[in-house]
């Protein structure tokens, strides 16, 4: 019980760096089209979620200033042309509706930061998505997800993706091109690799990919210098590479339920690591020891 608590401490401190970034703006909030274009025509934030919406409101586009739209957990199953009219919108949140697809028209959402369309129905992403060029944190968890578009690659700007609990079993090589991407959520998937060419971002910060079918990690992994989380439980791990031990920048790392026997013989050099988490593994005694003994500053849970 106190592993499991330690464990949702480590994933709720992740879940505020996600939070920092969706944070809305300072400016009133509205809770209708109708009360915003009674008090101020240039409202920016509009919060018109859990109201039991099927579309979205016919007049929003009259709000031409608006920057913040929050309609999540309606029962919106279709885009109204209406919010493709936003010439200004920067945060999007459709989380807990009932969306099928992705229109082609989401390219003219150009001036998107935020895009959080967890929860839906999803199975695929247009091509179309590559013309959000401003978008820097794109949600998709809890989707069905199949494939990722090479297009992808094109969002140049983007730094937190979630594409936890989809089914996606493989990803573009332009994966590659996300050179600004600090955290990435791949758990809850089918990956049964992790191919050197699809994760390359030096400001890689947090990477989870629990819940997956990894057996190996590639040596390439040692290149993201800037990793401080990273979330590997519930694979079939059976080792860790050499390159391991050159996250120098590693605080946090989670491998429970994998089948690793051992770790790197240098494992002492991640001497920023001070939680280690590597419950439910086929670990000797001796070597239980002997990695206590390496990182004497780490809090180490068997």
């Amino acid at each position: 019980m106190k592993l499991k608590f330690l464990t949702l401490i480590v994933i709720f401190f992740i879940a505020e760096g996600y939070a920092q970034e969706l944070s809305p703006l300072t400016d009133k909030v509205y809770f209708s089209v109708a009360e915003a274009l009674a008090e101020n025509p240039n409202a920016k934030q509009l919060n018109i979620r859990d109201q039991q919406y099927m579309v979205l409101p016919e007049d929003l586009d009259s709000l031409q200033n608006l920057r913040f739209l929050n309609a999540m957990r309606n029962d919106i199953s279709l885009w109204d042309d209406a919010i493709f009219k936003l010439d200004s919108i920067e945060h999007v949140n459709l989380k807990l509706n009932a969306l099928q697809t992705i229109p082609t028209k989401i390219k003219e959402l150009n001036t998107l930061k935020v895009l959080n369309l967890e929860s839906n129905k999803l199975q695929y992403l247009p091509k179309e998505i590559s013309g959000l060029q401003n978008l820097q944190t794109l949600l998709l968890g809890l989707n069905s997800l199949t494939t990722i578009s090479a297009e992808i690659g094109d969002l140049q700007q983007l730094r937190f993706l979630g594409l936890q609990n989809n089914q996606i079993s493989y990803l573009p090589t332009s994966f590659s091109k996300l050179q600004n991407l600090r955290n990435l959520d791949l758990s809850h998937n089918q990956l049964y690799e992790l191919d050197a060419r699809w994760i390359t971002s030096e400001a890689l910060e947090d990477l989870k990919l629990t819940d997956n079918f990894l057996r190996v990690l590639p040596e390439s992994i040692g290149n993201l210098k800037n990793l401080k989380t990273l979330i590997l439980s519930e694979n079939k791990i059976e080792r860790l590479p050499d390159s391991f031990t050159s996250l120098e920048n590693l605080e946090y790392v989670l491998l429970n339920d994998n089948n690793l026997k051992e770790l790197p013989e240098d494992i002492g050099k991640l001497q920023k690591l001070t939680t280690l988490l590597l419950k439910n593994n086929p670990i000797s005694e001796a070597e239980k020891k002997r990695i206590k003994n390496a990182l004497p500053n780490c809090k180490v849970y068997f």
